[in-house]
């Protein structure tokens, strides 16, 4: 299991403050299979989610059909940090490990008392969920403006940002996720996928998107 102490970047944590003891008497540790499901859409929010370990995606479900990925969560981070700012709403997610993951519980009035302990904590709090806000306004604007391609290639290109020279995306991320990522059919998504592999741009390896140029890519 991984620890407070081994987890960088933990949300509730203020790096070289020493708390991460403290914290670790509050949570409860459980690991999850690459797609489990961590809560449901609907489900109350009674506590809180720290991703310890894995990577873990936020789906929002319309119709009981359609699908749209609102997040892709990294450890350290808070899985639905929106419960934390209204306790009296259920989820409006639901949460699934893209890879074998690690979470740690919190009680919701824990993480209160936690945040009232360490103001530091809770402004850092504060405005990554305000960062996420503001990310959320940009992806409504691309939508309404920009054209599936050029979302897809901003989306490709950030996926494989900072992957040390391989340009290939993250493992859980195929046709399926990349739709639900963009809000369209898997079938959008494989046509232009097909195009920008025509173009020499990207290949695929193991049904795995490989970007061979990424200059080429922002110069569409």
């Amino acid at each position: 299991m991984t620890t407070c102490r081994e987890c960088k970047g933990c949300i509730l944590l203020d790096p070289g403050e020493g708390h991460a003891d403290q914290l670790e008497e509050l949570i409860r540790p459980c690991t999850y299979r690459k797609g489990e499901l961590i809560f449901k859409q609907g489900a109350p929010t009674d506590r809180g989610h720290l991703l310890c370990r894995g990577r873990v995606k936020l789906v929002r479900e319309v119709l009981g059909t359609k699908k749209k990925i609102v997040a892709i969560i990294t450890p350290g981070d808070m899985i639905g940090k929106a419960v934390l700012f209204d306790t009296m709403e259920d989820h409006s997610v639901y949460a699934e490990a893209l890879e074998d993951s690690q979470v740690c519980f919190i009680r919701i009035h824990d993480c209160f008392a936690w945040l009232q302990r360490y103001p530091a904590i809770a402004v850092k709090v504060i405005r990554l969920f305000s960062r996420e806000i503001s990310n959320l306004w940009h992806e409504v604007a691309d939508m309404a403006y920009k054209s599936v391609r050029n979302r897809m290639v901003n989306l490709l290109l950030a996926l494989t940002e900072g992957r040390k020279g391989e340009g290939k995306i993250p493992t859980g991320f195929y046709e399926v996720e990349i739709a639900e990522m963009l809000g369209v059919s898997r079938e959008t998504v494989v046509r232009h996928l097909v195009q920008l592999k025509e173009k020499r741009l990207i290949t695929v390896e193991d049904r795995r998107v490989v970007v061979l140029d990424r200059g080429g890519l922002r110069d569409l």
